[in-house]
């Protein structure tokens, strides 16, 4: 299949989540900065996403990963009070289902690659 071919067939694809999906979608936000957390928060409702719930690092994020289901982890990609890495190896086990989203306002090389 030519370049061509392949960018019609991907950009008449839907990549955007309807708005029944964004209802249903439940986004725990995972970062030690209380403020980073609230724009994250404020950036989804504005984008139509109404099950958010936030944490302030891994640990905790992992305990309210494991008092109800969530779609969507958006995390920082530092360590907080566990390595990053192994808050997503412990996440998926717990759903391997959930998507995880690094995030992080200046990540070092080390966290990018490890994760």
């Amino acid at each position: 299949m030519s370049f061509e071919e392949l960018y019609k067939r991907i950009s008449s694809a839907s990549a955007t989540m309807s708005g029944q999906e964004r209802m249903n979608a439940s986004i725990l936000i995972i970062d030690s900065d209380h403020a980073t957390r609230n724009a994250l928060r404020q950036c989804l409702v504005q984008l139509d996403f109404v099950q958010i719930s936030d944490a302030p690092n891994h640990l905790q994020g992992l305990d309210k990963l494991e008092q109800r289901h969530f779609t969507h982890c958006i995390f920082d990609a530092r360590t907080t009070n566990m390595p990053a890495r192994d808050f997503v190896i412990k996440a998926l086990e717990m759903d391997h289902e959930l998507i995880c989203v690094a995030a992080s306002y200046e990540p070092t090389i080390d966290d990018v690659f490890t994760l």
